[in-house]
């Protein structure tokens, strides 16, 4: 049971503007005021009513329980998965649009260069350390060691922060101060 035009609407899958106009329609042989049968109302809808052609095939709002988009009709399907593409269409070219797309191919190569500069400045660490490791105790080690591999690390990240500013459009404008 529904007690009004917009529930009725909500368990009909219809829109209430739609159940609004049944209400008034000369054939309804139901009270203008709820409660009414949410299934005496569909069998009305159903033998009185012509099918809504801006619907799924004249099905209702979207496929019946239990059937899969491609057991629509050959012409519904294409025209949903047309619709369906034009929509990705427009999406991809407002994200192109908004500047949140990016050359994937250019990423992928400043990466590569990322990486290939910290392998050899990690490879490089060995021999460049060595010499001031020499005759050395453990926590001296561990100390050189800490902060070169410190320093390797900022500079990369230092380095992927600036590739990232001018993936995004270059560096920001600085704030400015109020002296």
């Amino acid at each position: 049971m529904a007690n009004s035009c917009r529930a009725l609407a909500a368990a009909l899958g219809k829109s209430h503007v739609a159940v609004w106009k049944w209400l008034h329609h000369p054939a309804w042989p139901f009270a203008r005021r709820g409660p009414w049968s949410v299934d005496a109302v569909r069998a009305w809808a159903a033998s009185c009513l012509q099918p809504n052609r801006a619907d799924y095939g004249g099905m209702g709002n979207a496929p019946p329980a239990g059937q899969r988009l491609t057991d629509l009709p050959l012409p519904v399907q294409v025209e949903l998965n047309l619709k369906i593409k034009r929509a990705q269409l427009l999406d991809l070219e407002r994200h192109r649009l908004e500047g949140k797309l990016h050359d994937a191919q250019a990423c992928r190569q400043r990466r590569l260069q990322q990486i290939h500069a910290v392998k050899g400045r990690f490879l490089d660490l060995a021999r460049s350390v060595a010499p001031l490791l020499e005759g050395k105790d453990r926590a001296a080690i561990q100390a050189v060691l800490d902060e070169r591999i410190r320093t390797i690390l900022e500079a990369f990240s230092v380095d992927h922060a600036a590739a990232e500013k001018k993936a995004a459009g270059g560096p920001r404008p600085a704030a400015r101060s109020s002296a």
